[in-house]
């Protein structure tokens, strides 16, 4: 009888190590699905490495329209709204949002911008909300602001660093409180080529 109460304890606490060994494969199948699913998002999200030590060929204008595609892309999100119509608005969160004209939707306008930016850049930008989407179409939020009324006339300069890598520089003069030149101030901006055959610039910014 004694040995039976013993084989019957030693079976029960067989078959608690067994639910708890059971519980943590499952716990640890589900931790590795969502490594998994992370994982796969990555992959799907990676940006284009920049590449070495290939001869590529772009021309000065080319480059100039990237950096004015790039210039143009900063004013829509931290000068002025792009061409809106808000006629067609909604309310999300208590902020008014346009319907966008210039772009049908969100992807599209995320696409245009990875065209000229790095990938780190683009995500940053879209992480203000300044555009979003909102039932398949691209919606954003009416404001402007000035510029630096203290920055006048700039020039620019296209220098080849390497088959990989042009420097975009730009001169800009800096205004006294009678509107006359008082000195100038030097924007620099990094042109790379990436493997999937693009151009972007690595880092930007406004400086009016």
């Amino acid at each position: 009888m004694l040995v039976m109460i013993k084989l019957t304890a030693i079976i029960d606490e067989l078959i608690i190590q067994n639910k708890e060994l059971t519980q943590s494969l499952n716990d640890m199948t589900k931790v590795i699905v969502n490594l998994e699913q992370e994982l796969e998002e990555v992959n799907r999200n990676i940006a284009p490495s920049v590449i070495q030590n290939e001869i590529q060929n772009i021309s000065d204008e080319e480059v100039k329209n990237i950096y004015q595609n790039a210039l143009e892309i900063y004013y829509w999100f931290q000068v002025w709204t792009m061409g809106l119509d808000c006629n067609q608005s909604r309310v999300i969160d208590n902020i008014t949002y346009c319907k966008i004209t210039e772009f049908s939707n969100y992807q599209e306008l995320a696409k245009h911008m990875k065209s000229v930016l790095d990938y780190s850049i683009v995500e940053e930008l879209l992480s203000t909300n300044r555009y979003i989407d909102i039932d398949g179409h691209l919606y954003g939020i009416p404001a402007d602001r000035g510029t630096d009324m203290f920055k006048g006339e700039e020039t620019f300069e296209i220098i080849r660093i390497n088959e990989n890598t042009i420097l975009y520089k730009v001169v800009v003069e800096i205004l006294d409180n009678k509107g006359k030149v008082a000195g100038y101030e030097t924007n620099e901006f990094y042109l790379k080529y990436y493997t999937d055959g693009k151009w972007r610039f690595e880092e930007f910014y406004l400086f009016r």
